[in-house]
């Protein structure tokens, strides 16, 4: 067994890098990255959490979920856990299904001993007041049942695309009809027990694509609308415009911000990376959502020395990351205009106009895949060659290697599918 000495020589030879550790807390494997940059805050480092989705496993998710770039800005160990065994329905699913959740069943303890067995390892340094745990489809829907039974180890939780808390292993395409906010609200209270006073500290944040066809996008909604009742937060902020589309929404208390919502127009079933994969169930057209969720958590934490959540315009970015508090409109995360001279999404710069002609590509999707820059990406699925422009990440219009499709360069070295607007 490593001496503490040696263990945290090993862990520092590893930085910058993913090490891999088996059978630990009871998953087949996790995926751990120690950043290459200090700890941001209180001289401790953070720990994100993060849950692959149905037919996937955790090694796609250090492929293609992008979280190291976010790993290294913030100081942040980041975990990847595969999911025990063959999974729920053998199809590699958390087993978020259903009300009947405790603390020692289901995957609840698998995921809540790995944090414990994390955050006690000196050599990662980990504050437990910065545990996170975030989650892709029915990752997503495990994390919701998780922010509920282990509120006092998880100060942030994320789910993106995933489904309501409390519904059945077949409710996830649409809402059922008598899905009640207030009700599951109650079921989350209940499943916190005796933790839950924790609630109290807890942030969560919601993303999900409008054109979701696998898990119904009306989950967002209601997820961020269970979740600002659990927390005492009714305080509805307006709409604002994300960039490369979609719409942002904040929930607050008399205090500041609790809940974040986005809907990313024309996003389906897919996991929005910063600059990882572009493919299957991924795509790095829209948000970050690595970096935006990480920089929502720190920015609001509320069990982090002077961190209280201040938020001045109601834009769901504190004065620490917010360029211009007073305005919201001027975010990390805000739709920059160029040539306006204004600096609306914190670059710290203007974005500089540039003339670009858009240019139509019509050939098979073989020639698009081999051209040069390359103008779609290919995934093979279902016993099927499925391709996607390389830039918009929108599958083609034909599927196979020798279907003709046109492909727009809408900008230089970004493609769309079909023609020019």
């Amino acid at each position: 067994m490593l001496t503490a000495l040696n263990l945290l020589i090993s862990m520092q030879s590893h930085a910058g890098s993913w090490t891999t550790e088996y059978y630990l807390a009871g998953m087949d494997s996790v995926h751990i990255y120690l950043p290459t940059t200090q700890p941001l805050v209180n001289n401790k480092r953070a720990l994100m959490i993060n849950l692959h989705g149905c037919s996937m496993s955790n090694t796609d998710m250090k492929n293609n979920a992008d979280w190291k770039p976010t790993a290294d800005q913030f100081g942040m160990v980041v975990a990847l856990p595969d999911v025990p065994g063959n999974g729920a329905s053998n199809m590699s699913c958390w087993d978020y299904y259903g009300e009947s959740h405790t603390r020692s069943n289901k995957h609840n303890n698998e995921i809540i001993n790995l944090a414990i067995d994390l955050i006690s390892r000196p050599a990662l340094n980990i504050d437990p007041n910065q545990v996170y745990i975030t989650g892709f489809s029915s990752g997503g829907g495990q994390a919701n049942v998780i922010a509920c039974l282990a509120p006092d180890i998880f100060s942030g939780v994320g789910s993106s695309a995933g489904p309501g808390l409390g519904t059945s292993v077949y409710q996830y395409s649409s809402v059922p009809w008598n899905y009640s906010d207030t009700s599951k609200a109650a079921h989350c209270n209940n499943l916190a027990g005796s933790n839950a006073p924790h609630l109290a500290t807890q942030i969560y944040s919601t993303i999900h694509g409008s054109s979701d066809s696998t898990v119904a996008p009306g989950f967002n909604q209601h997820g961020a609308e269970i979740m600002s009742l659990v927390y005492g937060a009714p305080i509805q902020g307006l709409a604002t415009s994300i960039a490369n589309g979609g719409t942002k929404v904040i929930f607050s208390d008399t205090t500041g911000p609790r809940v974040s919502r986005i809907s990313v127009s024309g996003m389906g079933h897919d996991w929005s990376t910063g600059n990882g994969g572009n493919f299957g169930y991924f795509v790095n057209t829209k948000v970050d959502y690595p970096n935006y969720v990480t920089q929502w958590f720190f920015d609001n934490n509320r069990r982090i020395g002077g961190s209280s959540g201040v938020d001045s315009d109601g834009d769901g970015f504190s004065s620490g990351s917010d360029c211009n508090d007073q305005d919201a409109n001027i975010n990390p995360d805000a739709i920059e205009i160029c040539d306006d001279g204004i600096d609306q999404n914190c670059s710290g710069s203007d974005l500089a106009c540039s003339a670009w002609t858009c240019k139509e590509y019509t050939t098979t999707n073989t020639y698009h895949y081999n051209s040069t820059p390359q103008r779609a990406t290919v995934w093979y699925f279902n016993w099927v060659y499925h391709y996607y422009a390389k830039g918009s990440g929108e599958e083609l219009a034909f599927a196979g290697p020798f279907s003709y499709t046109t492909v727009s360069e809408t900008s230089e070295g970004y493609f769309e599918a079909g023609s020019c607007p």
